[in-house]
């Protein structure tokens, strides 16, 4: 019984270790794509193309809850997930692996 009670608590200790390992290569992988996208896209460029979106999304769901600046957060969030997914990401293959 004691040894099951071990093994499992060996099992739980390799999860943890592997679960920091991993979210730390995720914050990382964050860090290089926010890094990417302040020196390769204007900020200009975000704030009117995320209100853009906004403006576009707020007039397709035709509700006026939001205000501007309600509006244009939502575009800039569409804009990055847009530009995440474009093969922007800028990941490395030593993470990947």
């Amino acid at each position: 019984m004691a040894k099951k009670r071990k093994d499992q608590l060996q099992k739980i200790q390799d999860l943890d270790d592997r679960l920091k390992m991993e979210h730390s290569l995720v914050k990382l992988e964050g860090q290089k794509h926010w890094e990417s996208i302040r020196n390769n896209v204007s900020p200009m460029w975000l704030v009117g193309g995320g209100l853009a979106l906004g403006v576009v999304i707020g007039a397709l769901k035709g509700s006026t809850q939001a205000g501007l600046f309600g509006t244009a957060f939502k575009g800039l969030r569409i804009w990055h997930l847009a530009h995440a997914f474009s093969g922007g990401s800028g990941m490395d293959p030593e993470i990947d692996a």
